[in-house]
């Protein structure tokens, strides 16, 4: 075929991992840079997808998205309140926290190679 497919590689967002007590993006992923994508990250989390790491609730997990929260004492992107509610913070102060932190994928697409 004359084609190539844009996939999404799986999957698109993941929970960040903690080093030290410092949360950080594994290999492949990266901090989310927008308070749509965050959106996004949410509803991915809402429909059954992974809740965070050591929380312990129904299925799926409640993540509703809270909207942008200025924060200098949380890292910068997309983050979990520890509650049930992830929020974007626009503050770049912190590159690392003790907040979880959900990740998306780097690139979140790629082209086919057949």
């Amino acid at each position: 075929s004359n084609y190539l497919a844009l996939c999404q590689k799986s999957p698109p967002f993941k929970w960040s991992t903690s080093t030290s007590g410092e949360n950080v993006c594994d290999g492949g992923y990266q901090v989310i840079s927008s308070a749509d994508i965050c959106s996004d990250a949410a509803d991915w989390v809402t429909q059954g997808n992974n809740a965070p790491p050591g929380v312990i609730s129904p299925t799926p997990v409640d993540a509703s998205y809270f909207g942008i929260l200025d924060l200098s004492h949380v890292a910068y992107g997309c983050f979990w309140d520890g509650y049930d509610k992830l929020a974007f913070n626009p503050n770049d102060t912190l590159v690392t926290s003790n907040y979880l932190a959900l990740c998306q994928k780097s690139p979140p697409f790629k082209w086919s190679t057949s």
